[in-house]
This record gives C-alpha cells, sequence and structure tokens, in this order.
C-alpha cells in the first residue's frame, strides 16, 4: 500500500509540473480566458454568489449534467439561485 501512495504522490507531481509548464505556453488572452474560468469554478466550489454574478455575463445559459444523466438548462438566475441554496459539492467540467 506504501507503494501505492508513493506512485500517487509521483504521479501528481508529475501531472502539477506538466501544468505550470503547459501554462506557460498559452498567449496572454488565452492565460486571462483560462483565469476566468478558474476563478469562477474557485467561487463555484465555495457557493460564492456574489463573485459568481460579478464573472458570468447576464443572460448566460448553463448546461447542468445530473448524476442519472438527464442535461438541464438553466438561466444565470437559476443557476445563481441554486448555489445560494444548495450547499453539496458542484463537480465543474469544461
Amino acid at each position: 500500500m506504501t507503494s501505492l501512495a508513493t506512485l500517487g504522490i509521483a504521479a501528481l507531481a508529475v501531472l502539477a509540473g506538466s501544468n505550470v509548464q503547459a501554462k506557460d505556453t498559452y498567449s496572454a488572452p488565452q492565460r486571462e480566458a483560462l483565469g476566468a474560468v478558474d476563478a469562477l469554478f474557485a467561487a463555484m466550489a465555495k457557493h460564492d454568489v456574489d463573485a459568481s454574478r460579478r464573472l458570468i455575463l447576464p443572460g448566460a445559459s448553463f448546461v447542468v449534467v445530473l448524476p442519472d444523466g438527464a442535461v438541464k438548462i438553466e438561466p444565470d438566475t437559476g443557476y445563481l439561485e441554486t448555489l445560494g441554496k444548495h450547499k453539496e459539492v458542484f463537480r465543474e467540467r469544461i
């Protein structure tokens, strides 16, 4: 089990290092866009409605994939309401 944990830590270190290197290859506008996405995902993780509202364009739509695989599209207002009411973990994906 110890060797499995060591292997996992080594894999995470390699992946983290490659992510840092990959970010260096992006242009300034690409880094800016990725920064906005990272900020939105951080706000989602904290259920921070105010920060999310500042990052989302009014009228945006969200595609939600529910645990049963069903897909739901909701407006930004619905998303913000859900974000404030529910405290379960959101699994954000791009």
